[in-house]
C-alpha cells in the first residue's frame, strides 16, 4: 500500500509540473511590438526591451539565415533581434509578467547542425524564464517541434512562443544558430485563481489512481 502510494505521488507530481506549452499563434487579446531595426549589433535596448547575451538588437541590415533565407536591408528595414554567432544564446527582458511570449522569427540550421558559417551548432532553441531568471517554465527544440521551412524566403518565417496558465513569464532567451526574432508578442491572464491542470494532466492523475485500485485489489 505504500508503494503504491509513492507511484501515485510520482504520477500527481509529473502531472502538476507540466510545463508550458509551444504555441504557433498569438493568444486573443495579445500586444506585439515590432523591433524597429537600425545598424548596431550588440545587446542593448531595443523598442524597450533589455537584451543581454550575443545578440544583434536593434538592427535590420542583411541577415542570412542559410537554407532558410535572409531579412532584408533597408529602405524596407526589417528591425530584429538576432544571434550574433552560430552558437549564440540571448535573453529578452520582457519587463512584467506574462502569460504568453511569442514573436515572428526565422533561424539558420543546416542537416548535421553546422550554421551557415559552417560552425557547429545546436538546433534553435526558445526558452521561458520565470521572474529569478533561471527557472525555466518552458523550453522547446524549434527543429524538431516546430520547424520553420521558407528555403530561399526573403523576409519570411513563423510565429512561435510559449504560453502558460499563469502571468509567470518574464524572459525570453532564444539559442543557437542565428536564430531572429522580428516582433515579440506579449499576453496576460486575467485569472488570479489557482491554474488548471491541462487535460494531459488529468490523464495522468488519472492513470495513478487506476494503478492504485489495481494493487490494492
Amino acid at each position: 500500500m505504500k508503494r503504491s502510494l509513492s507511484l501515485l505521488t510520482i504520477f500527481a507530481l509529473g502531472a502538476l509540473g507540466a510545463q508550458a506549452g509551444l504555441i504557433t499563434s498569438a493568444p486573443a487579446g495579445s500586444t506585439t511590438t515590432v523591433f524597429a531595426g537600425g545598424s548596431s549589433c550588440a545587446p542593448g535596448l531595443d523598442a524597450g526591451f533589455v537584451v543581454t547575451g550575443q545578440a544583434c538588437a536593434n538592427y535590420s541590415q542583411f541577415f542570412g539565415f542559410g537554407q532558410n533565407g535572409f531579412w532584408n536591408d533597408p529602405p524596407s528595414g526589417f528591425g530584429l533581434i538576432g544571434g550574433s554567432i552560430a552558437t549564440s544564446s540571448f535573453t529578452i527582458n520582457l519587463g512584467g509578467l506574462y502569460s504568453s511570449v511569442g514573436g515572428f522569427m526565422n533561424y539558420s540550421v543546416a542537416p548535421g547542425g553546422v550554421g551557415s558559417d559552417s560552425v557547429p551548432a545546436g538546433d534553435p532553441t526558445i526558452t521561458a524564464l520565470a521572474a529569478n531568471g533561471t527557472t525555466v517554465l518552458g523550453v522547446y527544440d524549434l527543429v524538431t517541434l516546430d520547424p520553420i521551412n521558407t528555403p530561399g524566403g526573403v523576409n519570411a518565417g513563423a510565429f512561435v512562443g510559449i504560453q502558460d496558465a499563469t502571468n509567470d513569464i518574464a524572459y525570453l532567451e532564444l539559442s543557437d544558430d542565428y536564430i531572429a526574432i522580428h516582433s515579440i508578442t506579449l499576453g496576460t491572464t486575467s485569472s488570479s485563481s489557482p491554474s488548471v491542470p491541462e487535460p494531459s494532466a488529468f490523464l495522468l492523475l488519472g492513470s495513478g489512481l487506476a494503478l492504485l485500485l489495481a494493487r490494492r485489489k
